[in-house]
């Protein structure tokens, strides 16, 4: 997979440092919001996105001298685009997001995660890491975060009337790796934007994209 000529480390640090700058500034009527991710509210996205941080630290000091058996791309390929969103798939999130007891906590427990996996992802060594139950490059681990926060920040500002996009080094790396998961068969009427939304699965494919795409509107979403 060819990745961008940013270092992964910088992007990824960036990137948590603008949802930082986001989450910071969201009030208590914000942060009960619909997302772009079904049946989650803001406040929940905030919830998944700090656990995500603790999985980057948990990642970055389970270090192994294993070979790598996935990439910033093939990780992908273990999260197969799932049906519709129900209760049981939700109803775990929101109890973990319900024990916070005020907007403020909630906020201040994000920041002080996500500015140690920001720390972290500066300082990270080259190497390999062990990662559910997975070993990959460290750079690659990093890349896979980057696309896994880049997406969740579309979904953090669906609804917010502040809301910033993702800076256009994190948008470029996105796109490179949603082109490749779907053979690039994006179509050529679709802006950055759209792509992003198609391939995953925030915006349903309609029936003429379907027709021009054929047997590879199958590719569509790229992960679950």
């Amino acid at each position: 997979m060819e990745m961008t000529n940013v270092d992964p480390r910088e992007l990824l640090q960036r990137e948590i440092l603008h949802l930082r700058t986001i989450v910071a500034g969201l009030s208590d009527a914000d942060v009960i919001k619909p997302t772009a991710c079904a049946g989650w509210r803001v406040a929940d996205l905030i919830t998944h996105l700090r656990l995500g941080t603790n999985e980057i630290l948990q990642g970055l000091v389970s270090e192994t001298d294993d070979p790598a058996d996935r990439d910033a791309l093939s990780y992908w390929k273990d999260w197969p685009p799932q049906g519709p969103t129900g209760f049981t798939d939700v109803r775990w999130l929101w109890a973990q997001t319900a024990s916070y007891a005020s907007t403020n906590s909630l906020k201040s427990h994000f920041d002080v995660s996500a500015c140690a996996a920001q720390t972290a992802c500066t300082h990270a060594s080259q190497g390999r890491v062990v990662f559910q139950s997975h070993v990959m490059e460290t750079d690659h681990f990093l890349s896979m975060w980057n696309t896994e926060f880049a997406v969740h920040h579309f979904d953090l500002v669906e609804n917010l009337e502040r809301g910033l996009s993702p800076s256009e080094e994190v948008m470029r790396s996105l796109v490179t790796t949603l082109d490749a998961l779907t053979e690039s068969t994006r179509l050529e009427r679709w802006d950055d934007l759209s792509f992003i939304r198609k391939s995953t699965g925030r915006e349903r494919l309609n029936l003429d994209e379907r027709r021009e795409l054929g047997e590879l509107s199958s590719l569509f979403p790229a992960f679950g």
